[in-house]
């Protein structure tokens, strides 16, 4: 009997090790998240930074038949969209990191582990659009959160139009 319960503790004490690394683990990612990364936000020449290869990010100009695709944002008077979509993220609490003519950055931290995740969106007047992404900057899956935040905005913000 004394061996039964000498195994059941060494298995007690190796699943709360293992409980405090991951939980560790994911309270240094949370912490690394909060670094900007430098080469991976912004646009150029009317395109935002592409997705890459993990998928925790989701972007409208994407290829259209890939995961990583979403719908951008249309309308007939695009600067009033555009106009309204910076004052509902202010609204919705994203964090404003920086804004431009024509180019919204934000943040949205998580609660418990404090990930960060960039959200942006590009004017395109000419073509009547906003592009959007939203990406995650640690970890290898989102779990489809920035799918459903864009999402969300999107809904949120068609009552405005």
């Amino acid at each position: 009997m004394k061996w039964v319960k000498r195994i059941l503790m060494a298995v007690a004490f190796l699943v709360v090790v293992a409980a405090l690394g991951f939980g560790g683990r994911l309270f240094f990612l949370g912490k690394k998240s909060q670094e900007t990364p430098t080469n991976e936000l912004g646009h150029e020449a009317g395109h935002l930074k592409a997705c890459g290869e993990k998928p925790n990010c989701v972007s409208s100009q994407a290829d259209p038949d890939s995961r990583f695709y979403i719908e951008p944002i249309k309308g007939s008077n695009i600067e009033v969209l555009w106009d309204n979509l910076h004052m509902l993220l202010k609204e919705m609490g994203y964090k404003e990191e920086s804004a431009t003519s024509n180019y919204l950055h934000y943040t949205d931290t998580s609660k418990v582990f404090k990930f960060v995740d960039d959200i942006e969106f590009l004017l395109q007047k000419d073509e009547g659009v906003i592009e959007l992404r939203s990406r995650s900057r640690v970890g290898y899956s989102d779990m489809g959160v920035n799918r459903k935040r864009l999402e969300k905005i999107k809904t949120m913000l068609q009552p405005r139009l």
